[in-house]
């Protein structure tokens, strides 16, 4: 009995040292978003979210990171071909983030500051438009 007592034991101090060590607190991550972490890399979430499937376009949105965010959100399109394109990247609230016309090619990259838009504790659709190509997906501030 004293063995067995001991082998529960060992079992729950194990779950409670793996749970401990969750990275994102998950009680506290809406089930809107696709949880991301500073690198890109995508933890779960919602698998809804963005253009995730479609890499072949010639236009991609890799979706933003970190999500949820810390501090600095992460904004990365590609475009395979050289073209002359509207860039907007919007809040739902009307807040832009980008609204531009130019030559795009490559990689561009853009930090959104939480601070910059006053976004604290709140669920945020985002929305990435490059001339026809859309993509959204929801941040969690």
């Amino acid at each position: 009995m004293e063995k067995f007592i001991k082998i529960i034991a060992y079992i729950v101090f194990v779950n409670v040292v793996l749970i401990s060590c969750n990275p994102i607190n998950s009680e506290n991550v809406s089930d809107k978003i696709l949880i991301t972490d500073s690198l890109g890399n995508i933890i779960g979430g919602n698998f809804n979210q963005w253009c995730l499937a479609d890499s072949n376009n010639q236009i991609y949105a890799r979706p933003p990171y970190p999500n949820p965010v810390s501090d600095t959100l992460n904004i990365e399109i590609s475009n395979k071909k050289i073209t002359y394109s509207d860039i907007r990247i919007f809040f739902e609230d009307g807040q832009e983030v980008v609204n531009q016309r130019i030559t795009f090619f490559g990689t561009r990259r853009y930090k959104i500051s939480k601070s910059d838009y006053g976004y604290n504790n709140e669920l945020k659709l985002l929305t990435i438009q490059i001339d026809s190509f859309i993509c959204q997906g929801y941040i969690q501030f």
